[in-house]
């Protein structure tokens, strides 16, 4: 049985320490793409001869590997984190999983609060661990989450469930894991943004002045449109 909690939202100061470092690479990579998708802008609008349909068509095919891309480091970032958090609740609220477990479950959910303790103490002595962890699963879903005396005491005695718990509470949930991880998309470029500026232009201009600068240098000035005076060609 995993339990079913509500987390506030999580200062990134206490983050827990694999998450952070993986949030980190992760917009890293993100950080790459948006580069990517500016520079990919800056090449479209560079074509100045073109027309806007060629234009749309050279940055629609490149924003879709750019898009491409970033789905499958969402994907494999979310999964990894998904992956972790079930293993710290599983560690935390599903007990042995056995018949046995669920029928202590059942014990601890018909005991009254103010018998768990005893009842917690009776099975720390007697060596029955998932009566243990089963009257502090029931503990922890009574109260407000994290604030179980009897459930913190229980993670305490073991290193493995204290870090499980320090994983779960250290990793954004719901909204702001989305907004955290959604806030690094590459932008989709709007038409107007693929239009050449004046700078556009002028760069272009410098570029072919600069190809063009070893023929003039070699043949001279390309001469102007010949006119014809009369029965004379000036």
């Amino acid at each position: 049985m995993e339990q079913q909690q509500s987390y506030n939202r999580i200062e990134p100061e206490n983050f827990h320490p694999d998450y952070r470092r993986a949030e980190e690479r992760y917009h890293s990579a993100a950080a790459r793409l948006v580069e990517r998708e500016l520079e990919l802008q800056a090449r479209v609008r560079s074509f100045v001869e073109a027309d806007p349909v060629e234009r749309e068509d050279s940055y629609m095919e490149g924003h879709t590997l750019i898009e491409a891309e970033y789905t499958r480091l969402t994907e494999d970032f979310s999964r990894t984190q998904s992956k972790a958090v079930v293993e710290a609740r599983g560690k935390l609220y599903k007990g042995s999983g056995t018949q046995y477990f669920s029928e202590m479950l059942a014990r601890a959910a018909a005991t009254p609060d103010e018998k768990l303790p005893e009842l917690a103490k009776l099975a720390a002595q007697s060596g029955l661990a998932d009566l243990e962890q089963a009257v502090a699963v029931v503990a922890d879903q009574r109260e407000p989450a994290g604030t179980s005396e009897l459930f913190r005491d229980w993670v305490a005695k073991d290193p493995e469930r204290q870090a499980a718990l320090e994983r779960l509470k250290g990793t954004p949930k719901g909204p702001q894991f989305h907004a955290r991880t959604m806030g690094v998309k590459p932008p989709k470029a709007r038409r107007e943004d693929l239009e050449p500026t004046a700078a556009d232009y002028q760069k272009a201009q410098a570029e072919k002045a600069a190809k063009d600068a070893p023929r003039t240098e070699f043949f001279g000035a390309v001469p102007g449109p010949r006119r014809q005076v009369g029965r004379r060609i000036a």
